[in-house]
């Protein structure tokens, strides 16, 4: 049982350190929904024609994120306490596991926003990466196989993801005033955005599997593998491509706006593309191997299995043709509500592509007790995660000079978050 406590952290442990180094953001969604800040066209370009700001510089400096779909602090603590795993602890530790495999994930973003009227310029540079382990391969480590399972054994969520983008955007709002005065709203804004963006590296690998065992206990199954990846200034790599911003947004009232859109629809060409195929297959007689086994042999003769890679001589990275791949683009609806002059609400709901495809939700309130320290707390829910997280943002009003700190997931101060985030990001406004 130790043997296998050991094994089952030191596969978390490396996954944990392997996705970061591979390499959203630190403001909860809601947050996003309040007008007034020109980072905001990330989420809905028409709101910069509900900014009060004449002028807006904002600078991100940090806005890194990291996730993971499985165990917190805590689980992992409990479980690592327990002497003596059941059937039902191992059945809590996957059923912790949301989804097919286990995910870890990394997202970063730094840039600079410049808002004056309806109309910004913005340069970003992001940063995502993604892995995920089938968690059969968990469920294996934890419950070992039946011969029901050999039947026909698939790994398929065996995947490594990892993009850097460098992302210039230009975004424009405008009123709809007659549109606006027929539903008898107070504004009516559409807005639209053109992103131009320089891939800086970029790289994707997946492995696949099937084993079979027929009625005479012959196995059988195949694997594959893929691996591709372009890293500006080696063979010619790098990417090149465009994204569209779009949005309406509405003030229905004098308190209550809403909102809908659609962002970061394009395409990423990549050129100079590296890769690698491999493929194996595996024949072998179980009987043979288990009877060697039950007669103590310690070894088990080569004649009953049959493993083969093919195209293995030589396992290095080879020229392929460029890849298009079309950007993570984000469809999102959401409401903002002034409840009183000093608290505001805010909700958001959508879909998006990025880390992986997901459903999201978020409710969010701002308070300002005292008005030059607003503060921000959201509950926010990615079908991806699993579990909500709490967020925070604290924002420092001096003058025009605006200071803001978020962090996500709160509840981490008692070990139960799977979820961390930090943002910090300054700003002028007039």
């Amino acid at each position: 049982m130790k043997s296998l406590k050991i094994t089952f952290v030191t596969l978390f442990l490396v996954l944990a350190l392997a996705v970061p180094s591979l390499a959203g953001s630190g403001a909860a969604p809601s947050y996003m929904v309040y007008p007034g800040h020109v980072q905001s066209v990330d989420w809905n370009p028409a709101l910069l024609g509900m900014s009060p700001n004449r002028f807006d510089l904002h600078l991100d400096l940090v806005d890194l994120g990291l996730w993971t779909n499985a165990w917190t602090p805590a689980q992992v603590i409990d479980y690592m306490n327990e002497d003596y795993w059941d059937e039902e602890i191992k059945d809590n530790i996957l059923g912790n596991i949301s989804g097919n495999s286990l995910d870890l994930g990394l997202n970063h973003r730094s840039g600079l926003y410049l808002g004056i009227g309806n109309w910004s310029l913005n340069q970003k540079v992001k940063v995502h990466a993604y892995g995920g382990v089938d968690k059969k391969i968990f469920e294996t480590i934890l419950h070992g196989i039946t011969m029901d399972d050999w039947e026909k054994f698939e790994l398929k969520n065996n995947r490594v993801q990892g993009l850097a983008v460098a992302d210039t955007g230009f975004h424009m709002a405008f009123p709809l005033e007659d549109f606006a005065y027929d539903l008898g709203w107070e504004d009516l804004y559409v807005g639209g955005g053109l992103h131009y963006l320089y891939g800086i590296a970029w790289a994707e690998a997946s492995i696949e599997g099937t084993l079979e065992v027929d009625e005479d206990f012959q196995v059988s199954g195949e694997g594959k593998g893929e691996a591709l990846f372009s890293v500006t200034g080696i063979e010619g790599g790098g990417g090149h491509g465009f994204a569209t911003d779009i949005g309406v947004w509405g003030q229905i009232s004098p308190k209550l706006g809403a909102g809908i859109s659609v962002t970061n629809l394009g395409l990423l060409r990549w050129d100079g593309v590296q890769g690698i195929d491999l493929e194996a297959a595996l024949e072998a007689d179980m009987e043979k191997i288990m009877q060697g086994l039950l007669d103590g042999d310690e070894e088990i003769d080569d004649d009953w299995y049959d493993y083969d890679f093919t195209d293995m001589d030589d396992v290095d990275f080879e020229a392929k043709d460029s890849q298009t791949r079309p950007t993570p683009f984000a469809i999102q609806a959401g409401a903002h509500y002034e409840l009183y002059s000093r608290m505001h609400l805010a909700g958001s709901m959508g879909f998006k592509m990025e880390p992986v495809p997901h459903g999201s939700f978020s409710l969010g309130s701002r308070f300002f007790f005292p008005k030059w320290l607003p503060l921000t707390v959201s509950l926010d829910y990615a079908t991806y995660r699993g579990s909500p997280t709490i967020s925070s943002s604290l924002e420092l009003h001096l003058g025009p000079l605006k200071t803001k700190l978020s962090l996500s997931d709160l509840k981490l101060i008692g070990a139960y978050g799977n979820d961390v985030s930090i943002g910090i990001s300054s700003s002028i406004r007039f």
